[in-house]
């Protein structure tokens, strides 16, 4: 089971959740069984970034045998490192672990537990994280045998209930994973995507299924989501603020001249409101992004919440660099009452005031 919680402390199914967790966010659980879960925080869901200084304290349910010993297998995606741990159950059955604001992929495990195998990442075309529209994307899959035995001759088979994808190669195979192991599959799955963006702020994103097959007897089941950069219409004459007023409020922090440029926090605009910005560039940090809510309002009172973005362009980002963004903004239809996305593209040159198309 999965459970993602805006509460610094919580209890879903027998499962104890206490954090040090002081600021908007949210707490995930995810493919939750005997065997293990992911534990993560997250900004905003669902591609937000991870939550920095936080400590979160896991004690589960009484599924286990009383005061026994187990290892705890760590895998923090974030940091791509792996720990193990020697633990004891309390009288109850109960293991407790803790982990930081990280990605942590856990395995609870004995000598002789079975294989257990998650997905924990991916790839497309070696670097990024967008598929995009009307070109085929070759994605690579990182798995983590978080159980306590090999698996061998492991088949691998991707597939989505989405309308527009397609799928070249949906079944690869991997001869061996051992236990506390990961492995990135050499062999990528060829995806193609040929539908449009939304306009009524359905999710972003794909969400593929993944089956994992050893031999005729044992199955894994898991599942993650892939956003697309959809191929859009030109906003041009974008506003910047750098800590200039462009609207009624200044958000952004910079010398105020109104042009990107390394080192600032910038919001963009696009015929006077403000965007929710979608990017791949190494050179916009990620994890520095923060995210300005304010209210929709219908005809007689407030009705949903819509986003916008500044973000933080790396201090090393090269004058003449260009970043490329997909963007939206979105405002309601009083009768009846709709929630209506405007998506559009377009690039900024790092130093250059102006947009141009997406390149």
């Amino acid at each position: 089971w999965n459970h993602v919680d805006l509460y610094s402390e919580f209890n879903v199914w027998g499962y104890k959740v206490k954090s040090n967790k002081n600021e908007p966010g949210f707490i995930e659980l995810k493919g939750v069984t005997k065997g293990g879960m992911r534990v993560g925080t997250k900004k905003w869901l669902p591609y937000g970034p991870t939550i920095p200084n936080i400590e979160t304290e896991v004690k589960t349910a009484p599924i286990y045998k009383p005061k026994s010993r187990y290892t705890i297998l760590d895998f923090n995606q974030t940091k791509n490192t792996i720990s193990k741990k020697k633990v004891k159950s309390d009288k109850e059955g109960r293991i407790s672990f803790s982990t930081d604001g990280d990605i942590h992929n856990i395995g609870i495990i004995t000598k002789n537990s079975p294989a257990d195998i998650v997905f924990v990442n991916y790839k497309v075309n070696s670097s990024k994280k967008f598929l995009e529209q009307g070109k085929e994307g070759l994605v690579s899959i990182k798995l983590f045998n978080r159980g306590g035995s090999t698996v061998n001759n492991l088949k691998i088979e991707i597939s989505t209930e989405q309308e527009g994808v397609s799928i070249t190669n949906p079944i690869v195979s991997i001869p061996t994973l051992k236990s506390g192991d990961t492995i990135t599959v050499d062999s990528s799955f060829k995806i193609k995507t040929t539908y449009s963006a939304h306009n009524d702020a359905s999710p972003l994103g794909i969400r593929f299924n993944l089956e994992f097959t050893e031999g005729n007897s044992n199955k894994w089941f898991d599942e993650f989501d892939i956003p697309v950069f959809f191929d859009l219409p030109t906003f041009t004459d974008i506003k910047v603020d750098d800590g200039v007023k462009v609207k009624e409020e200044v958000f952004g922090k910079g010398n105020a001249n109104g042009i990107v440029e390394a080192g600032e926090n910038v919001m963009l605009y696009f015929n006077n409101s403000r965007l929710r910005l979608y990017y791949d560039d190494p050179y916009v940090e990620v994890t520095e992004e923060r995210l300005h809510d304010e209210t929709l309002f219908a005809h007689w009172e407030a009705d949903g919440v819509t986003l916008s973005s500044i973000i933080k362009i790396s201090d090393d980002c090269p004058e003449g660099h260009v970043i490329n963004f997909m963007a939206n903004w979105e405002y309601k239809e009083y009768n009846p009452i709709n929630r209506h996305v405007y998506w559009g593209e377009f690039s900024i040159t790092v130093g250059t005031k102006g947009s141009a198309s997406k390149e």
